[in-house]
């Protein structure tokens, strides 16, 4: 299996899991980026909806799994149109609670 359906098949996965398959499915992006391990690009921030992992970073099945998680409750706070969908605040923590049993901690 390649890498980006590998990805698109966690992302499937953690939708059914923790968001009841609620979430739309948008395009699972490889990068290589050695500053960020993942990111949810929302339409109205360049270009349509996307995850994007880096695969330099994530380079366990754990933070691949981890990563995608957490941009996906970014991905959930954007499609419900949450005005802070991009950011780590009180919203985002909830749901980073619910579905990880803890809150975020920037590194």
């Amino acid at each position: 299996m390649r890498r980006t359906e590998k990805l698109r098949a966690i992302w499937a996965e953690l939708n059914a899991a923790h968001f009841g398959s609620g979430l739309h499915p948008v395009p699972v992006r490889i990068t290589r980026s050695r500053r960020t391990y993942g990111y949810f690009n929302g339409p109205s921030n360049r270009g349509s909806a996307s995850i994007r992992i880096s695969t330099v970073l994530a380079d366990t099945e754990q933070l691949l799994r981890d990563t995608m998680l957490h941009e996906m409750v970014h991905q959930y706070l954007y499609e419900i149109r949450h005005p802070d969908w991009d950011q780590h605040g009180d919203a985002f923590q909830r749901h980073h609670v619910r579905v990880f049993g803890h809150a975020y901690a920037e590194a």
